[in-house]
Order: C-alpha cells, then structure tokens, then sequence
C-alpha cells in the first residue's frame, strides 16, 4: 500500500476523496448499513486502482515501452474497470450522504 500510495496520484487522489466521504460520514452521523456500504465503495475504488496498477505495469514489462494494439487495449480495459467501480460508488455516496446533505441544507 506503501508504494501504491507513494507512486501513483490516482490512489492519492482516492484517498483524499474517501477521507471527505469518511469525515461527511461522521459530521451526518451515519447509521451502520450506510457506513457499510460507504467502506464497500471506497475499499471496491481503492482495490480497483492497484489491480489496474499492477496490471499497466505487468504490461509495460512485458511489451517495454514499444507500442502495441494488445497492450493499449488491456491497459484500456483495466482502466474502465476503475471507472465502473469509481461511477457505482459514487452513486453509493450521493444515495447515502445525498439526502443527510439535503436535510442539513434546508
């Protein structure tokens, strides 16, 4: 986790993005079931980065830095997993801290 945080920006910038949604959490006193399903997102997120991490560089060593469709389209595919799970657990968060959000508001 050491090197995955150090190295790569967009495991930082997850990171940033679930210290809010865990400080939202706290600040609207969040039941269990929401604070479950908030720890499933961000951890899905954060899992999802180091696959496509660990992926993009098995890749790079195998092809070295020479272009190839294969490598491109993997790369793609493993990054779109990351986009999937980053769009499913940002509708978890707006479903859950949505309405606390909306209350506190009004």
């Amino acid at each position: 986790m050491k090197i995955a945080f150090l190295e790569e920006k967009n495991i930082q910038r997850h990171c940033v993005i679930a210290l809010i949604v865990i400080a939202l959490g706290f600040f609207f006193h969040c039941s269990g079931k929401e604070w479950l399903w908030l720890w499933v997102a961000i951890f899905t997120v954060i899992i999802l980065e180091i696959i496509n991490t660990l992926v993009e560089n098995i890749v790079d060593l195998v092809v070295g830095h020479q272009y190839h469709p294969l490598a491109k389209k993997i790369k793609d595919l493993a990054a779109g997993m990351v986009l999937v799970g980053a769009i499913i657990a940002a509708i978890i968060g707006v479903m859950i801290l949505g309405p606390h959000v909306l209350s506190w508001l009004t």
